[in-house]
């Protein structure tokens, strides 16, 4: 289900959904259910939203639940305004599929538009991995980013393990995060970037630009974030893209918008001693929202 919603529409999944939905039932004459194969009713998706919507969840016998159900969300109520995190479905699908990657040691990158979170998504999850076993490289990517920073940036973040050989601290894995990845994609001065990481993940090794002799990476993990790269840059990424697991981000749609923003807002009340009936004026964000709409 994950790898087909990538590549679909929102109107493709909703297709989809009534197709696969009727498929299970045993609706489709030419795609009949054999005989052996039958679901529990708590197997089958719930009727509420598509089956995007909803994931398996192996503790509780494999029923199903929704994607922001699937993570551990930490307490807000310490919680200070300017790392407040609001979980929403989307970044919770994203946390999931980071989570699995990073347990098997694959590579990943988040694409999506801009302004929807994926940035922040990454990092909330990096901020709360377990800093004895993980160390956190997060470089931010420019127009001006040189294929020789990003080797410096991760080099010095390194140690030597033996000669010719690179890594973190013994008994860590090092995790090297790539923000705004989608700028070294379409920048033409800094396209040796993305020919630089793809060499390292397909190959666990770079050449020195100094010395020209080879140097052995070991014991690091690959994520990013980017917006979906411009035509002229396309055949560039797809040489790297097939190396990483992409997760999709959607577009910031208004009813998500209006749960973070609503969820802002009640959190700075409540922080500064409102009121619960003041607290619920949060909900403002729902007409500020409609507002907008009825000016443009």
């Amino acid at each position: 289900m994950f790898m087909i919603s990538i590549i679909q529409s929102d109107e493709s999944k909703i297709l989809f959904n009534t197709f696969y939905r009727n498929l299970l039932a045993g609706q489709i004459e030419k795609y009949p259910v054999p005989g052996k194969f039958k679901l529990a009713k708590n197997q089958l998706f719930p009727d509420k939203n598509t089956v995007f919507d909803w994931v398996c969840d192996k503790k509780s016998s494999g029923i199903w639940i929704p994607w922001i159900n699937s993570i551990e969300t930490s307490s807000m109520a310490t919680t200070k305004i300017d790392d407040l995190f609001i979980y929403t479905s989307d970044n919770a699908m994203q946390m999931y599929f980071l989570k699995l990657w990073f347990q098997d040691q694959q590579p990943s990158l988040i694409l999506g538009p801009p302004g929807n979170g994926k940035t922040a998504t990454m990092l909330h999850y990096l901020s709360h991995l377990p800093t004895d076993k993980y160390i956190s490289n997060i470089i931010n990517l420019s127009h001006y980013t040189s294929a020789e920073n990003v080797q410096e940036m991760i080099m010095s973040k390194i140690d030597r393990r033996r000669k010719g050989v690179y890594g973190p601290s013994m008994g860590k894995k090092i995790i090297l995060a790539f923000d705004d990845f989608e700028r070294s994609v379409n920048s033409e001065s800094t396209e040796n970037i993305v020919e630089l990481l793809r060499q390292l993940l397909e190959r666990k090794f770079w050449y020195d630009s100094k010395e020209a002799c080879r140097v052995e990476l070991i014991d690091f993990l690959f994520t990013g974030a980017m917006a979906p790269p411009t035509n002229r840059a396309k055949s560039l990424f797809l040489r790297f893209v097939h190396h990483v697991n992409i997760i999709p981000s959607k577009p910031l749609n208004e009813t998500i918008a209006s749960s973070i923003f609503s969820g802002v807002l009640e959190k700075h009340l409540s922080n500064n001693g409102f009121s619960l009936q003041i607290c619920q004026l949060s909900q403002v964000g729902n007409c500020t929202l409609q507002n907008i709409h009825s000016i443009i």
